[in-house]
C-alpha cells in the first residue's frame, strides 16, 4: 500500500470514529452517557455523574475533528491533512493521557484495555503521520533554477498587476499550495497568462470522459514530452484522480504492462498519436474512441491531449523547472521507460 493510500486509510477511519461518537453524544447526550459504547459495560456512566452540557461539548468536539478528518481524507491536500491530523491530536492526546493517568475503577480490567490501547494507537498513527506529512517538502512559491540549470525566465514574483490574474493566484494558492511557476512566467504576457489560465481550467478534469483516463493522458503526453514540471504537478493531479501507483510506475511502457484496461489502453493510443510529428489518428482508432465514449468523450480527449502538448511544449521552451508537488502529495513518479 501507498503512503498517500495508507494515509487516506487512516485519516477516514479516525474521521468515521469521531463522526460516530461525535454524533451520538450531541444527538442522544443521555443515551450516550448511559450506554457507549453500545456493548457490554458502559464506558462513560461510571466516570462521574451525568452533565447534558458537558456531554454535549465533548460530542462537539468529536464532531468537529471528525469533519476535518473527513475532509483532509477525502481530498488529502497537504496544508488540509496537516491541519486535520493536529486538531485532533489537540482532541485526542488529553483524552488518551487521562484514561492512561485515571482508569475508572468500576471497569473491568478488559474494558479499560479496550477504551484506552485503541485511542492510544490512534493517536500515535495521527502523531506518525503528521510527522510523515512535515517532512514531506510543500511546492515552491518560485522556482530553484530550470530543469537542465539553465537560466531560467524572469517571472511575475509578487501579486500580478492584472485583477484576474491576482483572483487566479489566490485560487491556485489556496488549492495546491503554489501558484504554478508556468503562470508567473506566463503573467509577464497578461493577455497570453489570461487565455492560458482559462484553458487550464477548462481542460483540468475530463467530465464526458471518466477524470482519471483524462489525468492519465496528459501524464502520459508530459512524459513524451519530457516536460519535468508538468510530470511533477500532473503526477500529483493523477493520484488525485485515482490513478494507480502502480499505473504511474508502468505509464513509460504502458504497451508491455498489465496494470492498464482496456479503455485505459484505448486513451492511451491516441495520447500516444497525438503526441507524435506528425500526429496521425487513423479511421480505425477514431472509431473505436467514439464507440467507447462518444463523440463528446472523443473531442474532449482530444483537446485535452491536444492542450497538454501545447502548455508542456512552451513549458520546455521556458525552462520552467518542477516545484515539488508530487513530493508534497506524497505520490509517485513516471518511471522511465527503460526502468
Amino acid at each position: 500500500m501507498s503512503f498517500p493510500t495508507f494515509t487516506r486509510v487512516a485519516v477516514l477511519l479516525l474521521a468515521v470514529s469521531q463522526l460516530l461518537t461525535g454524533l451520538w453524544a450531541v444527538l442522544a447526550p443521555r443515551g450516550f452517557y448511559d450506554r457507549f459504547p453500545g456493548l457490554g459495560a458502559p464506558w462513560v456512566a461510571v466516570d462521574g455523574p451525568y452533565n447534558a452540557h458537558l456531554v454535549g461539548d465533548a460530542g462537539a468536539g468529536f464532531l468537529a475533528t471528525g469533519v476535518a478528518l473527513l475532509i483532509a481524507g477525502v481530498w488529502l491536500h497537504r496544508p488540509v491533512v496537516l491541519v486535520a491530523l493536529a486538531a485532533y491530536l489537540a482532541h485526542g492526546v488529553p483524552h488518551a493521557a487521562y484514561h492512561l493517568r485515571a482508569p475508572a475503577p468500576a471497569l473491568a480490567l478488559a474494558d479499560q484495555i479496550a477504551s484506552t490501547v485503541p485511542l492510544v494507537l490512534s493517536v500515535l498513527v495521527a502523531a506518525g503521520l503528521l510527522i510523515a506529512w512535515l517532512r514531506t517538502d510543500a511546492p515552491r512559491r518560485l522556482p530553484a533554477g530550470t530543469a537542465d540549470g539553465s537560466a531560467e525566465v524572469t517571472v511575475v514574483a509578487g501579486r500580478p498587476r492584472d485583477p484576474l490574474l491576482a483572483v487566479a493566484f489566490a485560487v491556485a494558492r489556496r488549492r495546491t499550495g503554489a501558484v504554478p511557476t508556468s503562470w508567473r512566467v506566463l503573467a509577464r504576457v497578461p493577455r497570453l497568462a489570461r487565455a492560458h489560465i482559462l484553458g487550464d481550467a477548462a481542460h483540468q478534469t475530463t467530465r464526458t470522459v471518466p477524470a482519471e483516463l483524462g489525468a492519465l493522458a496528459t501524464l502520459r503526453a508530459a512524459t513524451l514530452v519530457e516536460c519535468a514540471f508538468c510530470i511533477d504537478i500532473l503526477s500529483a493531479a493523477a493520484w488525485h484522480e485515482g490513478v494507480s501507483e502502480e499505473q504511474v510506475h508502468a505509464l513509460g511502457r504502458w504497451r508491455d504492462s498489465e496494470v492498464f484496461d482496456a479503455d485505459e489502453r484505448l486513451v492511451l493510443t491516441l495520447t500516444d498519436a497525438l503526441t507524435d510529428t506528425p500526429a496521425v489518428v487513423d479511421g480505425a482508432l477514431r472509431e473505436q474512441l467514439i464507440d467507447r465514449f462518444g463523440e463528446e468523450g472523443l473531442i474532449e480527449l482530444a483537446s485535452t491531449i491536444a492542450h497538454e502538448n501545447a502548455r508542456a511544449r512552451a513549458n520546455r521552451a521556458l525552462g520552467v523547472a518542477p516545484q515539488g508537488f508530487a513530493t508534497a502529495a506524497g505520490c509517485p513518479l513516471p518511471l522511465p521507460a527503460s526502468a
